[in-house]
C-alpha cells in the first residue's frame, strides 16, 4: 500500500479463506484495523477484502476484472492461483521462492526478489524456512506494471 495513494487509479483486492480463529486471520484483521484499510481514507487506494467462499464463476469474473495478479507470499506449495492468473493472460508478480519458481520465469512473469530466508519456529512447518519478500522490489514491480499496462 505504500506505493500507491488515492490519486492512482488502482484497487487492492485481498481474497483469503483464512479461518476466523486462525492466527494468520487474526494478524490480517489486526493489520487492516490498525491501518484502517477497510474504511474510506482519502490517502489510500481502494481496498476490497473478500473472506467468504467464492464460486469458480465469481473467481473467473474477478480475474477478468483485474489488470495484474500479485502474490508476494512467503512460500507456496505449487502456486495454483499463479497458474490460473497466467491462464487468464494476466501479468503475474510472485515471490522468487518455492513452488512458483518451477514454472514462473522472467520470460513469463515478474519474479519478486527476497530479502532473505527466515526459519519457521512454530507449527507443522517448524524448522523449515520461508521467504521474506522484498517490499522495495515489490513496489518497483507494481509501479512498472501500473505505468506499462
Amino acid at each position: 500500500l505504500s506505493e500507491f495513494d488515492s490519486m492512482d487509479r488502482v484497487s487492492l483486492h485481498i481474497l483469503t479463506r483464512l479461518e476466523p480463529e486462525s492466527l494468520a486471520r487474526k494478524e490480517l484483521d489486526s493489520y487492516l484495523q490498525r491501518k484502517q484499510l477497510l474504511h474510506p481514507n482519502k490517502n489510500w487506494p481502494h481496498v476490497v477484502l473478500v473472506t467468504e467462499h467464492v464460486t469458480h464463476k465469481t473467481l473467473l469474473s474477478m480475474y477478468r476484472t483485474v489488470d495484474a495478479f500479485v502474490l508476494p507470499s512467503r512460500g507456496e506449495g505449487w502456486g495454483r492461483p499463479h497458474m490460473e492468473a497466467m491462464a487468464m493472460e494476466l501479468p503475474v508478480i510472485a515471490t522468487n521462492w518455492s513452488g512458483p519458481t518451477a514454472f514462473l520465469s522472467p520470460a513469463v512473469g515478474y519474479l519478486l526478489d527476497i530479502d532473505g530466508l527466515e526459519e519457521i519456529s512454530e507449527g507443522f512447518m517448524s524448522g523449515h524456512k520461508w521467504a521474506m519478500p522484498s517490499v522495495m522490489h515489490l513496489r518497483t514491480l507494481m509501479r512498472h506494471l501500473y505505468l506499462h499496462p
